[in-house]
């Protein structure tokens, strides 16, 4: 099975290789666009420092998709 992440064909570091890899890029996109746009900590009584644990929640998902489903071979 070919991995949702591959090695980038120029530079350093990971390019999406299927429609799952997209996928997840692009519930990573959306989900920091609604965390900056609609998520106000103060309005549903949350301290302030919510708002950057929700952004880092979801990059770490995003980091650890990338690690699991990695599939190392070379690009074509």
């Amino acid at each position: 099975m070919a991995g949702w992440f591959g090695p980038k064909r120029n530079g350093y570091g990971t390019e999406p290789r299927g429609w799952q890899g997209w996928l997840a890029t692009v519930l990573l996109v959306g989900g920091a666009i609604l965390d900056a746009k609609f998520f106000d900590p103060g309005q549903f009584s949350l301290p302030a420092w919510t708002k950057s644990a929700v952004a880092g929640a979801l990059g770490l998902c995003f980091l650890a998709t990338v690690w699991l489903t990695y599939g190392g071979e070379a690009a074509d």
